[in-house]
């Protein structure tokens, strides 16, 4: 298939509070391509309210939902894409094959699977892309050389760079 790298990288940026994101009327607070939100963040209305100003003035936004949602989380999972659907949310990162099988059943959705998913081969990736996802990040024990025969198969993936960590 060839090589599918593009010329210019996507930045995404995962943020563990909206608030960290985006000011009160929507506009980004920080320079990324795609900003992750957890999931949690979207159960209090005036962050679904702020993530709908946000998305209307353009921010593509994806709302991570953990590789470790017990049964409850799967209920509010249910109860909550069609209210974030309605505000206009069209990514959701999921981090293990039930969800990414739940989050299926709302075709509105484009999935992305994390590095939860520990996808260290082509296989892997194509294999989660059979069952839904448009992109899958690739795991972070794989090294270059293997991330480029990856590449050659797939170009659907995303890969996680470590920038300064502040203490």
């Amino acid at each position: 298939m060839g090589n599918n790298f593009v010329d210019t990288p996507e930045i995404t940026v995962f943020v563990n509070s909206i608030s960290k994101a985006f000011d009160n009327d929507g506009n980004k607070l920080v320079d990324a391509d795609t900003i992750y939100i957890p999931f949690s963040e979207t159960v209090n209305k005036d962050n679904v309210n702020l993530l709908e100003r946000a998305i209307k003035r353009g921010a593509d936004v994806c709302v991570h939902i953990p590789a470790i949602a017990r049964d409850n989380y799967c209920s509010l999972i249910k109860n909550y894409m069609i209210r974030l659907s309605d505000k206009g949310l069209t990514k959701v990162c999921v981090g293990n094959i039930g969800t990414l099988e739940l989050v299926c059943s709302f075709p509105s959705f484009k999935i992305l699977c994390e590095h939860t998913f520990n996808a260290t081969n082509s296989f892997t990736v194509l294999s989660l892309i059979q069952k839904g996802a448009c992109r899958v990040c690739i795991s972070p024990e794989v090294k270059s050389q293997q991330l480029q025969q990856i590449m050659s198969v797939s170009g659907f993936c995303e890969y996680i760079v470590y920038g300064k960590i502040p203490l």
